[in-house]
């Protein structure tokens, strides 16, 4: 699951839960190209470390990270482990 926890300026903070299904990406993918064309160029995503990422979201996260590049943003990941992160 995708949660949007903060959009303002340029900058969106997404927070990622569970498992990612096939219908998740579509959805997931629509949005996030959709903030991009929007014009928000830094997104920070929050991995909880339960979260299944499969091949195809990682896929998604280098395509949104090379279209925010282009313009001079960035894409930052955050994994949590309990009251650990790894940035």
């Amino acid at each position: 699951m995708m949660k949007i926890e903060e959009c303002k300026e340029e900058q969106v903070v997404i927070r990622l839960e569970g498992n990612m299904t096939s219908n998740d990406m579509a959805s997931i993918q629509n949005e996030l190209f959709q903030l991009v064309e929007n014009g928000y160029l830094y997104f920070a995503f929050k991995i909880d470390s339960a979260t299944k990422l499969n091949r195809s979201f990682v896929g998604l996260l280098v395509a949104i990270q090379q279209q925010v590049a282009e313009k001079g943003g960035a894409v930052t990941m955050c994994f949590s482990n309990g009251n650990r992160s790894v940035h």
